[in-house]
C-alpha cells in the first residue's frame, strides 16, 4: 500500500513569520546588520535584505568587505525612502505619494526592487498632465523607466496644444524643441497649432530667441499653414513686436507658394486609428449618444452627445475629426430627415455644425477616399436617392458627383483600393442584390457582380483585399449571412455567418480586425460586438456596448483626450 501523503501550504504562516521578524527588527533584536543612511540607523536581517534586493544579495554573498561587516553605510540615497523600502521587504506594503515618489523611485532602481519601481512608474503615469509631462519624460529616462518614458511621450503628442502652453515647453532647449515640432505623431487640428507653439516658445525669450526663428521655421510644414493665420501673425507683429521678428516671419512665408510645390512636405501622420466611434442610432426613438470602443481594454466610453438625436446617419473620420452626416430624428411626434452635418473634435470633446448636404439623406452610405467624404444614396421621406455628394473638409463644401445607377437606401458602402463599393439596399419597392463600384478618378459608377442574397441595412467593410457584406434584411427576415467579394475575380462567396442575426448594423475594420456591432434581430435591439477571424473563418463575441441600438454611424479614429 502506497504511503498517504499531502503537501500543505499555509499562506498565513509566511505572513506571521515576516510580521514577527519585522517586530524584532523594530526592537533591534536578533538583527545582524545596521544600515547607516544619512542620519538614520536602520536595523535589519541580512537574509531578508538579500532575498528582496539583488543589490543586497550581491553585497552579502560576494567576497567583498561589506559581506563581513555588520554596519553598512549607504551613500547617495534618500534616508526616508530606504526606510520605506526596508519596511516593504518585511511587509510587502509601501505607501507611494506625490511627495515621496520621486525619491522612492531612484532608490528602488539602485536597490533593484522591480515591483516597487513599477509601482512608482504606474503612479507617476497616472499623474501625467500637460504641465508636467515633459519633466516626467526626462525623469523617466534618467532612471531607465522605458514604459513610463513612452507613455509620457505619447501624452505629449496627444495633448500637444495644451503642452505647448506650459512652462516646461517654454523653457525647452532649442534641440529638444526642434525634435518635438518635427514629429509626425503630433495630434494637432492643423499646422497652425504647431506654428503657434513655436511662436510661443520664441516670444517667451524674444531677445535671445528671435535670431533662431529663421532656422526653426524650417521645421514647420509651411504649405499646410493657413493664409488667414499667417496674416493674423503679421498683423500682431505690426502691433508692437520687434521688427527683426516681423521681418523673419515675412521672409520665411513669402515663398509659401513655391514651397507648396515641393514633395518634401507632407501632413503630420499620428499613429493609426486606435478606437471605434459609434454615433446616434435607434432604440424606440433616435438617440444622441456617442460612444467609443477601445480594442485593447475592450471598454466603451461615453463622450459628448450629438447636438440632435439621429438614426440612419453616416459617420467618417478625417484629419483628426469625426463627421456625423445626415440621418433622421425619429420621435413619437414624427420623423424629420436631415441634411445636417456636425463635426466632433476628439481632442477637445466638442461639436461644431458644418456645411449641410444638398438634400436630406436618411439611411445613407458614407465612405472616405483621399480625405474626401462621400455621401451615397439614402432617402428623404418616400424619395430614394440615386445622387451622391462629395465633401471637401478644407473648404467645408459639398459638391455633386456622378449618381448611382439605382436608387438605394440602407446601402452598404466600403472602400477598397480607392474605389467605392455600394452593395444592396432598398429602391422603394425591392431589396437589392446589385452592387456598384465608383472610380473617383473617372467619376463613373459601374455594375459589378451582384450579391448572393438580396439585402438592405447590411454592414460593409474591406479587409485583406476583400469587401464584406454582412447581415441585413431581405424583406422577410433579418440575416446572419456574410458574403465576401474579390475584385480580382469579380465573385461573391458566402463565408461563416454571424452569431446573431442583424439588420441596420454597423461594421468597421480597426487594428486589422473586422467588427460588427448593434443592429436589430427581429425581436430586439442588440448591444453585442462580434469580431471576424478570417484565418479560421469564424465570428466571436468580444464585448457589449452600453446601449443596444440599430442604425448608428460608425468610424474608426484616434482615442479622444477625455
Amino acid at each position: 500500500m502506497d504511503p498517504i501523503e499531502e503537501n500543505v501550504f499555509l499562506e498565513e504562516h509566511m505572513k506571521v513569520t515576516f510580521s514577527v521578524m519585522n517586530e524584532l527588527r523594530k526592537k533591534k533584536e536578533l538583527c545582524d546588520v545596521v544600515l547607516h543612511v544619512g542620519d538614520l540607523e536602520i536595523y535589519a536581517h541580512k537574509v531578508v535584505l538579500a532575498s528582496f534586493s539583488p543589490y543586497f544579495y550581491a553585497m552579502f554573498t560576494s567576497d567583498v568587505l561589506e559581506s563581513r561587516q555588520n554596519s553598512i553605510t549607504l551613500k547617495s540615497m534618500d534616508p526616508n525612502s530606504v526606510e520605506l523600502l526596508i519596511e516593504f521587504a518585511y511587509t510587502a506594503q509601501i505607501r507611494i505619494t506625490e511627495e515621496n515618489v520621486q525619491d522612492v523611485l531612484p532608490v528602488s532602481c539602485i536597490l533593484q526592487i522591480c515591483p516597487v519601481k513599477k509601482a512608482c512608474c504606474d503612479f507617476i503615469q497616472s499623474q501625467l498632465d500637460p504641465s508636467n509631462c515633459i519633466g516626467i519624460k526626462d525623469f523617466s529616462e534618467i532612471y531607465g523607466c522605458l514604459d513610463l518614458s513612452k507613455a509620457a511621450e505619447k501624452f505629449i503628442f496627444r495633448h500637444f496644444l495644451q503642452v505647448s502652453e506650459s512652462e516646461e515647453f517654454q523653457t525647452l532647449p532649442e534641440d529638444r524643441l526642434v525634435d518635438l515640432i518635427s514629429r509626425d505623431e503630433l495630434f494637432v487640428k492643423s499646422e497652425d497649432e504647431v506654428l503657434a507653439a513655436l511662436l510661443r516658445w520664441v516670444t517667451h525669450d524674444l531677445t535671445n530667441r528671435t535670431q533662431e526663428l529663421k532656422d526653426l521655421l524650417k521645421h514647420i510644414r509651411v504649405p499646410f499653414v493657413s493664409n488667414s493665420y499667417l496674416n493674423s501673425i503679421i498683423q500682431c507683429c505690426e502691433q508692437g513686436m520687434r521688427s527683426a521678428f516681423k521681418e523673419t516671419l515675412i521672409e520665411a512665408f513669402s515663398e509659401k507658394k513655391r514651397i507648396s510645390t515641393l514633395s518634401t512636405f507632407h501632413k503630420r501622420r499620428p499613429p493609426g486609428p486606435t478606437v471605434m466611434y459609434f454615433a446616434g442610432g435607434y432604440l424606440r426613438r433616435s438617440l444622441d449618444v456617442l460612444e467609443c470602443f477601445d480594442p485593447l481594454t475592450l471598454k466603451w466610453t461615453i463622450l459628448s452627445p450629438l447636438s440632435v438625436p439621429k438614426s440612419g446617419l453616416g459617420a467618417a473620420y478625417v484629419d483628426n475629426m469625426l463627421y456625423i452626416i445626415g440621418g433622421r430624428n425619429n420621435t413619437p411626434a414624427g420623423n424629420i430627415d436631415t441634411p445636417s452635418v456636425d463635426r466632433y473634435d476628439p481632442l477637445r470633446d466638442e461639436w461644431k455644425p458644418m456645411a449641410p448636404l444638398s438634400v436630406p439623406r436618411n439611411r445613407l452610405g458614407v465612405a472616405v477616399v483621399d480625405d474626401c467624404i462621400y455621401a451615397i444614396g439614402g432617402g428623404n421621406g418616400n424619395t430614394c436617392h440615386t445622387s451622391v455628394e462629395k465633401y471637401d473638409v478644407k473648404q467645408d463644401e459639398w459638391t455633386t458627383v456622378m449618381s448611382l445607377n439605382f436608387p438605394r437606401i440602407g446601402v452598404a458602402v466600403a472602400v477598397l483600393d480607392r474605389k467605392l463599393y455600394a452593395a444592396g439596399g432598398f429602391d422603394g419597392r425591392h431589396r437589392l442584390r446589385s452592387v456598384e463600384c465608383y472610380d473617383v478618378d473617372t467619376d463613373l459608377w459601374k455594375l459589378v457582380s451582384p450579391l448572393v442574397e438580396r439585402r438592405s441595412g447590411a454592414g460593409a467593410a474591406s479587409l485583406n483585399g476583400f469587401v464584406y457584406a454582412i447581415g441585413g434584411y431581405d424583406g422577410e427576415t433579418q440575416l446572419n449571412s456574410v458574403e465576401r467579394y474579390s475584385p480580382a475575380s469579380d465573385i461573391w462567396i458566402t463565408v461563416s455567418p454571424l452569431i446573431h442575426r442583424r439588420s441596420a448594423l454597423s461594421a468597421a475594420v480597426l487594428c486589422g480586425k473586422l467588427y460588427v456591432v448593434g443592429g436589430y434581430d427581429g425581436e430586439g435591439f442588440l448591444n453585442t460586438l462580434e469580431e471576424y477571424v478570417p484565418e479560421q473563418d469564424c465570428w466571436k463575441l468580444v464585448s457589449s456596448m452600453n446601449l443596444g441600438r440599430s442604425g448608428a454611424g460608425i468610424a474608426v479614429g484616434w482615442k479622444p483626450a477625455t
